[in-house]
């Protein structure tokens, strides 16, 4: 692994977990310090994840959907390991509430807290990647 690629998967561990804080800000109703364009970021990702979601973008960037490809199999991992069941619907209303900066939010307590676990985790999985030096998932 080179150094861009250490340094994407910073990047994106670190978005990550940025949205994870995010969603515990919702979840307890306070001011989301998180910047607006790692909300959105972290949306289109999400909704590059499942093909078969209402909110796949096919004219998203291509950047957005490399990460998209390569955390995929993890999103779905995880999706099954906290048994959220419907993943295309759950990543939907993940979606449209990050996408909404918190605003408009379509998910449970219950979901807000297993969105918030899912990000968490995929963030620390990236970190731990990288200090084992693959890089890999």
């Amino acid at each position: 692994m080179d150094l861009d690629e250490y340094a994407e998967t910073f990047v994106i561990s670190t978005r990550m977990q940025e949205v994870a804080r995010a969603l515990d800000s919702i979840m307890g109703g306070k001011t989301l310090e998180t910047r607006p364009a790692v909300l959105d970021w972290v949306a289109e990702v999400t909704g590059q994840i499942d093909f078969d979601a209402p909110i796949n973008n096919p004219g998203i960037s291509p950047e957005i959907k490399v990460v998209a490809t390569r955390l995929r199999p993890l999103f779905f991992e995880l999706l099954s390991q906290l048994r959220i069941p419907n993943g295309s619907a759950f990543l939907g209303q993940t979606y449209k509430t990050l996408k909404s900066y918190g605003a408009r939010v379509v998910l449970s307590r219950e979901e807000l807290m297993q969105a918030r676990e899912l990000y968490g985790v995929i963030g620390q999985n990236l970190l731990v990647s990288l200090q084992a030096g693959t890089g890999q998932l």
